[in-house]
């Protein structure tokens, strides 16, 4: 298992907590070819992006909600 992100000191926390290796940057996790899949807890906002991302790197995704386009 791998953690990223952006603060240093909440990567190191959580990783010691949870026994993980850490990745400087999601761009690091989706690079590591021991990583199968990623579980994204960013902002909404930011998952369309990532999950691209993660399927351009054949990565697996998993978030806790759908995926949906919101129109205005």
């Amino acid at each position: 298992m791998t953690c990223a992100t952006r603060s240093p000191e909440k990567r190191a926390a959580f990783a010691t907590k949870y026994g993980c290796r850490q990745a400087e940057s999601y761009e690091a996790v989706l690079k590591d070819p021991e990583v199968d899949g990623v579980l994204l807890t960013t902002p909404h906002t930011l998952h369309a992006d990532q999950v691209v991302a993660a399927a351009e790197a054949g990565k697996h995704v998993f978030r806790r909600e759908t995926l949906h386009a919101h129109r205005g």
